[in-house]
């Protein structure tokens, strides 16, 4: 699953390698112009079979997707927002396998708007569902950090 996929390139890469994947995005228009012509000029017509297209914000997203599916969910740029975190984490608390994990691509604070991973690694710990580490830093112009969570093993 990739969340926020805008063109979908680690979605389309994952598809590459043999997966099956589900593409969200917010915007409907951004699927329609860009994710699916970008997933057809890539893989052809194996979209057909290995991918599917959600519109529309996570809250409507957690309510079309089965529980505990996916191995791997993707997202990047969708923690600017703290207002957003607990639909987000909801989302992913439904959608990720108890084996599975997820990776989140992020700026560590973005200026102006409230967001980054600390404050989402706050999120997270308050939440209790999720553990949380910094896998990559990238530290030349503005900082930017990928985490990987996992489900917490049951106490």
């Amino acid at each position: 699953l990739e969340l926020g996929c805008g063109a979908g390139l680690p979605g389309l890469l994952a598809c590459l390698k043999g997966a099956s994947v589900d593409f969200q995005d917010y915007n409907k228009q951004v699927l329609e112009l860009i994710t699916i012509p970008n997933a057809f000029a890539n893989i052809g017509a194996r979209v057909n079979k290995r991918c599917r297209f959600f519109a529309g914000d996570w809250s409507a997203l957690k309510d079309n997707i089965a529980p505990s599916q996916y191995d791997l969910i993707l997202t990047s740029e969708t923690i600017y927002s703290t207002s957003s975190y607990q639909s987000l984490i909801a989302v992913l608390k439904k959608a990720i396998k108890r084996t599975g994990f997820v990776l989140v691509s992020a700026k560590t604070c973005y200026f102006g708007v409230g967001g980054g991973t600390r404050l989402f690694e706050d999120a997270l710990v308050k939440d209790g569902f999720f553990s949380s580490r910094v896998v990559f830093v990238m530290d030349s112009g503005v900082q930017r950090e990928i985490l990987e969570l996992r489900v917490r093993s049951p106490s």
